[in-house]
């Protein structure tokens, strides 16, 4: 046989003496902790698995960073993808989240406390019928006053607290109206969320639209506070409240939904279902990007649903987490995040400019309504309101 060449032994060599990562140079504790995170890593997001997740899964399962871990906890969860991994491949709710087929990850059984879609009784559905042809109606109309924007989004809402007649069309309660409230709380309470310690004479409700074409996306976010628990009141379900979605047309509804740091699972939530997310389930409206919807408004309902521990604050949402930095920075929407992790000084901004858009939004729905009460009185005052309200809307960049 020839000698090699150089460039041959030198490859030979290499390939010869290159390091091996090995399972049985690590002790139990760190294997297990790997294995943890293999799993971690298939649940952050099975839409999408980059480095940054993998890195995020290793912090979460203890392990210290090392290119040869990391290797190793890719390989784990390549092998869980294939089913390699599995002690009963037969039982879907002893697989890990990321791998059973049937369902998308944040509807597995696993997630049943903090993320369930749940078929609704044909008595409620009958009832969310006729919301939605009264509702559609009030949509529609050239007036909405009673409507104002979610505040960085194409969204509208009426705020309707407690009062389920106004859903109706009504200014006071009748029979068919106290029916509704008496079913949604006898499915809420004594269904859906059994055992949840749901306190429904406490129900928070709007309705909300989507009130253009354009894809716009909240940013991620929390309805309720975020509070920092032991892991005895986390196994109290009482604790924690819910938000519920209905969506009110056959067009469903959007919303993403997170089961932690990654890319973000954008699910349609059907007429005749019903969303509910737990307090500390991240969130945010807006439907893909894929979806050729044209003139769709996804006429759904959004109710908090307090529990004794926590109550809803509805001028506010919660897009920091616990130790004070954005959501948005390891939640994502997209499968690449649009910036890189915010810093202090970009944080501040964004705070100032988001003040500067709530005023602007108020006064440019103030002009509007203008615009209305002085339709009779000339044409020079219309004029005038237009300018100012096509200003406006150059100003917010609309």
């Amino acid at each position: 046989m020839d000698n090699p060449t150089e460039s041959t032994k030198s490859t030979a060599y290499v390939a010869h003496t290159k390091p091996k990562w090995k399972r049985m140079n690590l002790a139990e504790e760190d294997q297990d902790k790997e294995l943890q995170a293999a799993k971690f890593y298939l649940n952050l997001q099975n839409t999408t698995l980059n480095d940054r997740s993998v890195r995020e899964a290793m912090i979460r399962a203890g392990v210290k960073y090392s290119t040869n871990a990391e290797h190793r906890i890719r390989t784990k969860a390549k092998r869980m993808k294939q089913g390699s991994i599995s002690n009963d491949v037969k039982e879907d709710s002893k697989l890990p989240l990321a791998l059973n087929p049937k369902l998308p990850l944040v509807l597995h059984p696993k997630l049943k406390d903090r993320i369930r879609v749940t078929q609704l009784p044909s008595n409620i559905i009958k009832d969310l019928e006729i919301i939605d042809t009264k509702m559609t109606e009030k949509v529609n109309k050239r007036n909405q006053r009673d409507f104002r924007f979610i505040v960085n989004t194409n969204l509208k809402q009426w705020i309707i607290e407690q009062d389920f007649y106004r859903l109706f069309g009504e200014t006071t309660y009748n029979d068919q109206s106290k029916a509704f409230k008496d079913n949604l709380e006898l499915f809420v309470r004594d269904n859906a969320l059994m055992g949840m310690g749901i306190k429904f004479d406490e129900i928070d409700m709007s309705l909300i639209f989507t009130a253009s074409d354009e894809i716009v996306h909240q940013t991620p976010h929390f309805d309720y506070e975020p509070v920092a628990l032991t892991q005895k009141e986390i196994t109290d379900k009482e604790q924690f409240a819910w938000i519920m979605l209905l969506p009110l047309s056959s067009a469903g509804c959007w919303v993403t939904v997170w089961t932690g740091p990654g890319v973000g699972t954008n699910m349609k939530i059907k007429f005749g279902e019903c969303l509910f997310l737990r307090s500390d389930v991240v969130h945010a409206g807006g439907r893909r990007e894929i979806e050729k919807e044209s003139d769709t408004k996804f006429i759904r309902l959004h109710c908090y649903l307090p529990t004794a521990f926590q109550k809803p604050n509805r001028d506010s949402i919660y897009t920091l987490n616990l130790n004070g930095l954005p959501l948005q920075d390891t939640f994502w929407v997209e499968d690449v995040p649009e910036v890189a992790t915010s810093s202090t000084r970009d944080r501040k901004q964004n705070k100032d400019d988001n003040n500067k858009i709530k005023q602007l939004n108020a006064l440019m729905e103030l002009l509007s309504d203008m615009k209305s009460d002085v339709v009779n009185v000339g044409s020079n005052p219309i004029k005038i309101v237009e300018e100012c309200t096509a200003n406006l809307k150059k100003s917010l960049g609309k």
